[in-house]
């Protein structure tokens, strides 16, 4: 909510309206994080730190493979199907997915949501046959 002063915004004090999602950007089968837009550093396994945002709250997990266009791949479904053993807030995924049948593979592995970027530009009737 903003106040009547621009320069002045409250804060909802009922957190219930906040919603806490975690972006956890994958590289292969690494958890990565960028470092000042230059690089990128490997910080983990991301089922460790899925498994961690969801204990301590989060709302939704998003798996997103940065480079997955860029090399032309999908391996996001191992990565999901072995989340849902142990994560149960909604999961969406991003990143190489090119298809129609690339996002079913991964709604059946366990996704509840898809995201796509590079191929919705590529290929933008994809977005009307996802919807």
């Amino acid at each position: 909510m903003v106040s009547s002063s621009p320069s002045q915004v409250t804060l909802p004090t009922n957190t219930s309206a906040l919603r806490l999602i975690a972006r956890l950007d994958i590289k292969g089968a690494n958890l990565i994080k960028g470092i000042h837009l230059e690089g990128l550093r490997v910080v983990g396994d991301p089922q460790i730190y899925a498994a961690k945002y969801y204990s301590e709250g989060a709302d939704e997990i998003i798996y997103m493979d940065t480079v997955a266009s860029l090399y032309g791949r999908n391996n996001l479904v191992d990565v999901v199907s072995r989340a849902t053993e142990h994560v149960f807030v909604p999961i969406t995924v991003g990143g190489g997915i090119r298809s129609v049948e690339d996002a079913r593979t991964l709604l059946r592995a366990g996704a509840d949501k898809v995201a796509i970027n590079t191929a919705a530009i590529k290929e933008p009737k994809l977005v009307r046959q996802l919807s």
